[in-house]
């Protein structure tokens, strides 16, 4: 256990320095209002947590009233197990003259932090040492864990009554144990019946539910369009049973008769058709067997493949032409630099023969008019017969490489002229044509050998259709008198056919009537399933809450949180994390939200959700500092630092004192 033996602060907010002496005891900081009793109790929060009460970040507010420059420091020493410990904060403005100004500018805040007087070289490394030492980690699942547990309002308003609930939520569960579909269906058999629903929307009993009044409503709908079906196909007639015979009866004999006529005509032109019809086969598949004989276009095609030959290789030459003439003209261009370049040269060479053979240096000294020594104009002489003979050599050297380039660059030119581009292309041109002449020809030669078919047959052909068309016509003059006959038969058939379709009708309806009432029955069954599968999600969400609240009870004790809520209007349940009130007479769970409690019966439940916490992590205790110390009465004081177990600052109103005053309790 860490309890907290001083503390002392230097330029915090309206305390320009104060040391309060605490002696690892429970009690309360009193003093009049606003003189910084709060502060005293935000310091111990910041030393510990790099922020302030209810997780405020704002630390540039802990600066000084009247002299924002002045450092804040902030130093607290704390008893454990193996030995005392001293934290230090240091917390100042940055000021920093840029260069060629006369001023100063703001660049920003900086903290230095201290353990017992050892400057750390990062803030990490601080908050290492306090994890090392006190046990507990900086953080837990999102949340700051320090301010978890010296803070009994950090969990049940800071975090559950802002959107960071979530992170509360996950906490608990992750404390207590989730509970598992199969631990759900194991305490109740029933809920094994929504395992499969809920499953399929990732246990959001929600949609699960949602899903399945969605089946529901789909099975009414089908039941109700049935029903008006059911009612349609009931209205459904049938025809008389005497009514139906005769008309069947009658209907036989008509069949009858018109089968008699049908057999008792003949056709006299039936065995010239079927002569005609295979002489026309046989003349057709001739005919045909003529006309698509195959060609031999070997010829052509063999001299077109030397044509397509020669315009590539007229193609190529023509490209090869353009190549080289551009080549030419390079090669011409550069000849003619090259040539002017080396009669500039020329020119260049006769210069400095000009200048060696008359060399001229002074002998007199400009500065004082007295003659130079000769050893000084011999080496002023030797000096520029230097320089200008080395120009020459340079400028020689040039000359000989220029004129090498310049004959190279000749004999290019004279190769690349030697060809008569002009000429192969006319020989080739005349080529292509006497080619393209020969693949006419030998088109023509291979048309006129084409198998022309006899004419003879296509005149046959010709008479035969014409023949078959005559007989065609006499065959419907003849016909007509019977179709006549069989037309009037036919009619009174017709006449039969109301009957038979209402028969047909009702028989049809009397089917759909059975498979409807069938479907139906199928229909019912699914949807008894469905609502017994969505009564079933509810049962298996009570049964998770039952079990989550086990689960509470064995790892918490009496605190208990509220993590699922009815949805009534959408008939399902939503996640919160809200914790219950535990009353400080009684020691139990109440049916009280957080929200709602009164200060007192806040103060006390925040401590036993922090040594609830504690106990399950195994985290050692820390200082338990809040600022409503005025709300206990000396029972509920006595009871929360008796039940706490860990040190306890609480902050209260007195008149009487003009600066921050610890006052033990009398059950130290």
């Amino acid at each position: 256990m860490a309890k907290l033996l001083s503390l002392h602060l230097e330029n915090y907010r309206n305390l320009k320095s104060i040391d309060i002496n605490f002696e690892g005891k429970d009690g309360k900081i009193v003093g009049a209002n606003r003189i910084g009793k709060t502060n005293c109790i935000e310091a111990i929060c910041y030393l510990l947590t790099d922020k302030l009460l209810g997780g405020s970040a704002d630390i540039a507010s802990i600066k000084n009233h009247s002299d924002t420059r002045a450092k804040v420091v902030v130093e607290g020493t704390f008893f454990t197990s193996d030995g005392t410990i001293t934290l230090r904060k240091e917390f100042y403005e940055k000021w920093v003259r840029p260069r060629g100004s006369a001023t100063e500018e703001l660049q920003g805040h900086a903290t230095d932090y201290y353990i017992n007087g050892a400057k750390q070289s990062r803030a990490k490394d601080f908050l290492e040492a306090l994890e090392k030492k006190f046990g507990i980690p900086t953080e837990f699942s999102g949340m700051d864990a320090y301010q978890l547990v010296i803070d009994p309002f950090y969990l049940g308003s800071i975090i559950c009554g802002s959107k960071d609930w979530k992170l509360a939520r996950k906490a608990i569960i992750e404390i207590v144990g989730e509970v598992t579909p199969e631990e759900i269906v194991a305490a109740d058999a029933n809920a094994a019946i929504a395992k499969a629903d809920l499953e399929a929307h990732q246990y959001d009993d929600g949609e699960a539910k949602k899903a399945i009044r969605g089946e529901i409503d789909g099975y009414k709908k089908q039941m109700l369009a049935n029903e008006g079906l059911i009612d349609e196909y009931a209205r459904t007639a049938d025809v008389p049973e005497e009514e139906y015979l005769a008309a069947k009866s009658e209907d036989e004999q008509l069949s009858e008769q018109i089968g008699k006529i049908k057999a008792g005509a003949s056709d006299p032109f039936a065995a010239e058709v079927s002569s005609l019809n295979g002489e026309l086969f046989r003349l057709q598949n001739e005919y045909q067997k003529i006309v698509s004989a195959p060609v031999d276009h070997t010829k052509s095609e063999t001299i077109r493949k030397e044509l397509s030959a020669k315009e590539d290789e007229l193609a190529k030459v023509k490209r090869q032409k353009l190549s080289v003439e551009a080549d030419i003209r390079r090669t011409r261009d550069e000849l003619a630099f090259k040539k002017a370049r080396q009669e500039t040269l020329k020119a260049e060479l006769k210069k400095l023969q000009d200048q060696l053979a008359g060399i001229m240096v002074e002998d007199i000294c400009p500065t004082c008019g007295q003659k130079l020594p000769e050893e000084a104009v011999q080496e002023a002489f030797n000096k520029r017969k230097a320089e200008i003979m080395e120009k020459a050599t340079s400028t020689r050297e040039e000359a000989v490489n220029n004129k090498k380039a310049i004959e190279e660059l000749q004999r290019n030119l004279d190769a690349l002229t030697g060809r008569d581009f002009d000429t192969e292309i006319n020989v080739l041109s005349g080529e292509i044509f006497k080619l393209e002449e020969q693949v006419r020809k030998a088109l023509a030669s291979e048309q006129a050998s084409i198998q022309r078919p006899d004419p003879a047959i296509q005149a046959r052909i010709s008479d035969i259709n014409k023949r078959l068309a005559e007989i065609r016509e006499l065959q419907a003059q003849g016909s007509a008198g019977i179709n006549e006959q069989v037309s009037i038969l036919k009619a009174k058939k017709d006449g039969l056919l109301a009957v038979f379709s209402k028969r047909i009708s009702f028989q049809n309806a009397q089917k759909r009537l059975a498979e409807i009432r069938a479907a139906n029955v199928e229909i019912g069954k699914k949807q008894a399933n469905a609502e017994q599968r969505l009564w079933a999600v509810g049962e298996f969400v009570k049964t998770k809450l039952s079990l989550l609240d086990q689960h509470m009870a064995n790892k918490l004790g009496e605190v208990r949180f509220q993590l699922i809520k009815e949805n009534i209007k959408a008939g399902s349940y939503d996640e919160i994390c809200v914790p219950y009130i535990i009353s400080p007479i009684t020691g139990k769970h109440t049916s009280v939200l957080f929200p709602d409690g009164s200060k007192s019966e806040q103060i006390y439940t925040g401590i036993q959700i922090i040594l609830a916490i504690r106990n399950c992590k195994g985290w050692s205790p820390l200082p338990v500092i809040f600022d409503q110390g005025g709300e206990l009465d000396v029972r509920s004081t006595e009871k929360v630092s008796m039940d706490a177990e860990a040190q306890i600052i609480a902050v209260k109103v007195e008149s009487g004192n003009t600066e921050p005053t610890f006052v033990p309790f009398d059950n130290n």
